[in-house]
């Protein structure tokens, strides 16, 4: 990543990564080139069932899929 060149933020608890967040993802990256991820803590309960390793994980799985590379076109903070 290059944090002297415009980038979009995505924030969210994102519990889990989906289809969904791919796309806005996908529309996000096309705006500037380059995301970072921002992940809320949460308290693993019921509705947040995923640490913040396991959504890093489920991210970069996802992305890479697509063929996004990390630390090049995103990079996920918490």
């Amino acid at each position: 990543m290059d944090w002297t060149k415009p980038t979009t933020q995505m924030l969210g608890r994102f519990q889990p990564w989906h289809k969904g967040h791919t796309e806005l993802f996908k529309r996000a990256v096309a705006k500037t080139g380059q995301v970072v991820i921002m992940l809320r803590m949460t308290v693993i309960d019921s509705d947040n069932p995923y640490d913040v390793n396991e959504r890093i994980m489920q991210i970069a799985e996802a992305l890479t899929a697509e063929g996004y590379l990390a630390q090049k076109d995103y990079t996920i903070i918490t």
